[in-house]
């Protein structure tokens, strides 16, 4: 008899943690979605559409962040050229 209660106990531990990493799962997408631009108005979003949408959205802050820095090398760039213009001009 004690078996059996141990085997209830196990399996009730055992749901018991699988029901917290469903729910931990589930909030983290919902987290996820959320940080989506698009996707945190729309509450029945598929797990697959989360992690491609995410996936995207990711890809497009890269690219963003690469132009960014491209483009503030350029002005860097551009800023020594002025600064030793004014420089020139002081020294005449």
């Amino acid at each position: 008899l004690s078996d059996n209660g141990d085997y209830v106990a196990k399996r009730k531990n055992h749901n018991y943690l699988e029901r917290k990493r469903r729910n931990d799962l589930r909030s983290r997408f919902l987290a996820l979605r959320d940080q989506v631009p698009g996707l945190a108005s729309c509450p029945k979003t598929p797990k697959v559409v989360i992690l491609s949408k995410s996936s995207e959205y990711l890809q497009s802050l890269i690219s963003a962040e690469r132009r960014m820095a491209a483009e503030k090398r350029q002005l860097r760039l551009r800023q020594m050229q002025l600064l030793r213009q004014i420089a020139q001009l002081k020294g005449h």
